[in-house]
């Protein structure tokens, strides 16, 4: 055998293995799917529970959201980026306000904000009045301590839902990634419906900062060992 061929061979041998050990971004399968979230080659492995935001927002029409930008709600502000939301930094959270008002007004699509936790969301409260005087449709996001920390002297943490229920249609407290799509297609209708006005939406930062992959790949994982104890208290009872 010449030395060409044996090259040839040994070459396409190692683009065989190079491409088994790389596997697919499209690989099926759940086993497949914890691969590709636990190597990283999943395109669906980098996203978080800020996509979910984005993509409600995105199906609303919203086309913009004001914020003064933080930590509490950076996966919002990203995710909203990375799917084409036009991200507005102002200078003071009222303004932010006031800013999704006047979208609200010009377009007749509910305008969102997005604060941070604490002061953040406290020093709106000038402006969601206003939107709640004037009818106008209006969702404003709002970071919060992580679902743990709460009461327990985390970072800005207050009682958000107290200072804001008396002056918006509905307030709602995300607690589990399942519940960020449904409560936040809930708050437009409500924002939009009968009477507009204002509604406040609550995120932890344990909500939103989870990596989606892994938390599908937790969930599975949690069924299958729960599947497991029930087949074997079964069995236990029957001998």
């Amino acid at each position: 055998m010449s030395s060409n061929s044996t090259t040839t061979s040994t070459s396409r041998r190692l683009s065989v293995l190079s491409k088994h050990i790389a596997r697919n971004n499209t690989s099926e399968g759940y086993l497949g799917a914890a691969y590709n979230s636990l190597f990283g080659l999943c395109p669906e492995s980098a996203l978080h529970s800020g996509h979910l935001v984005s993509s409600v927002l995105k199906a609303h029409g919203c086309n913009h959201i004001f914020c003064l930008s933080g930590g509490h709600i950076s996966p919002i502000l990203v995710a909203s980026e990375e799917d084409g939301i036009r991200v507005i930094d102002v200078r003071h959270e009222v303004n932010a306000v006031f800013a999704a008002d006047a979208m609200a007004r010009l377009t007749g699509v509910p305008g969102v904000a997005a604060v941070t936790a604490g002061p953040g969301v406290t020093n709106t409260i000038t402006a969601i009045k206003n939107a709640q005087m004037a009818q106008v449709p209006l969702v404003l996001l709002g970071g919060a301590a992580a679902t743990i920390m709460k009461g327990r002297g985390s970072l800005q943490d207050i009682d958000q839902r107290a200072v804001l229920e008396p002056i918006v249609k509905q307030c709602f407290t995300i607690n589990t990634v399942r519940d960020i799509v449904p409560s936040l297609r809930e708050a437009f209708q409500v924002a939009s419906s009968g009477v507009p006005g204002p509604v406040f939406v609550e995120l932890p930062l344990d909500v939103l900062y989870v990596n989606l992959c892994c938390f599908v790949c937790c969930y599975f994982l949690s069924f299958f060992l729960s599947l497991c104890v029930s087949v074997t208290a079964s069995r236990v009872e029957k001998y």
